[in-house]
């Protein structure tokens, strides 16, 4: 009876070794298009103008306006930030409760024009910084819409008259563009003038003046993922499909890239990275990565920035595109230094092969290896194939007993 109750021990045991090399041991791919994959830009926006020339914040406030060609003409605010950037202004008229308000047109490149805003105010001293996110003061938002300048006016023109609703006098305004024209041709946001007034229609009294140059600040709130896609051609999971001759490509450039969990929510250990250039531009490439894992709940949406879950630094490096390998075609294969299991991954892409000379980022495939850590319910089945085991054998020698 021994001898059966030790034949069965090994038979078990030779089941939950081969039940468990079913699970795998060596590096898989890990993702595909059918998985959860999420585009952000991990970027909060930053403020920046040129730093030469009439182009910082203070020439929002001047009212200038030069007839001329549009290389030369009106002056103007220009920031890099895009979506997301503005400008904090203290009118040396005092406080004032403005009811509409009017924009000009820039002297060139249409696609930079704000098409929406959000306008808030404050009565505290203004102590943020220029180029700051504008927010350390405690600001009421005001309202929040169109600019006047859906309708393009043509360059140097001015915009229809918008009015607002507000009930109270503030010291300082605070305004954010929330959108433009075309935000995947442009490389900065643009207006040459912005002015409120007192009165709705334009009525009333002209707040903003040359006077208030000195106080007008350029901003960019943090809160504008530049992150966005021609969908569905060239969406994320294309990079993801197995298909060398599509690509995932997105307009927020520097620190795009991804979010993605399994379909089946199995954990995985990421090992490596290896990525396939997109079949033209190759100032798009990406030449470095960071990776981050998490095993909480994903909240992040679609082009967000990607920072609203709990995210663990893994491991970051170069891309293995460093010597441009052609287009569509693989880079090295990247070690990834990672023994943890997560659920899900942000894969952002810091630098670009060219940044200055194009208006996206892209990559024909992402290829992370590794792998695919077995749910529990794996080792339960594992232990009730090894009990079914047993009880058959005991069965068997209760019989032969």
């Amino acid at each position: 009876m021994k001898r059966h109750l030790l034949t069965t021990f090994v038979a078990g045991g030779s089941a939950l070794a081969l039940l468990i090399a079913a699970s795998p041991a060596s590096a898989v791919n890990l993702f595909s298009a059918t998985d959860n994959i999420l585009a952000i830009d991990a970027d909060p926006t930053v403020s920046s103008t040129p730093v030469s020339g009439n182009e910082d914040a203070r020439f929002i406030a001047d009212q200038v306006f030069v007839a001329g060609p549009p290389s030369t003409g009106t002056t103007k605010y220009l920031n890099f930030a895009r979506v997301g950037s503005g400008f904090i202004v203290t009118p040396t008229a005092g406080s004032t409760n403005v009811q509409s308000l009017q924009l000009r047109a820039a002297n060139d490149a249409s696609e930079r024009d704000p098409l929406t805003y959000t306008l808030y105010g404050t009565n505290d001293p203004i102590t943020s910084a220029v180029n700051s996110t504008g927010t350390a003061e405690s600001w009421t938002v005001i309202s929040s819409g169109a600019t006047g300048l859906g309708t393009d006016p043509g360059r140097h023109e001015l915009g229809s008259i918008e009015d607002i609703a507000n009930g109270a006098s503030y010291s300082s305004y605070k305004m954010v563009f929330n959108t433009m024209r075309n935000l995947n041709a442009a490389n900065s946001l643009q207006v040459a003038d912005v002015q409120f007034f007192t009165g709705t229609g334009g009525s009333g009294s002209a707040v903003l003046s040359a006077a208030d140059m000195p106080s007008t600040i350029g901003i960019a709130d943090g809160s504008g993922s530049q992150s966005r896609y021609p969908a569905p051609g060239e969406a994320p999971s294309r990079a993801f499909d197995g298909a060398s001759n599509t690509k995932y490509l997105n307009f927020g450039r520097e620190n795009t890239g991804v979010i993605l969990s399994r379909a089946d929510g199995q954990k995985t250990i990421v090992q490596s990275i290896q990525l396939v250039t997109g079949g033209d531009a190759p100032q798009r490439d990406p030449l470095t990565w960071i990776l981050q894992g998490t095993n909480d709940p994903i909240v992040s949406t679609d082009n967000s920035l990607g920072i609203l879950d709990n995210w663990v630094m893994v491991d970051s490096g170069d891309s293995g595109l460093a010597t441009d390998p052609g287009r569509n075609l693989a880079g090295s294969i990247v070690s990834v230094d990672n023994n943890t299991p997560y659920a899900a991954y942000r894969l952002v892409f810091p630098t670009l092969r060219d940044a200055g000379a194009t208006n996206s980022m892209q990559v024909s495939e992402i290829i992370l290896d590794g792998q695919v850590v077995p749910e529990p319910s794996t080792f339960v089945m594992v232990g009730m194939a090894v009990t079914a085991l047993g009880l058959v054998a005991r069965r068997r020698n209760t019989r032969s007993a």
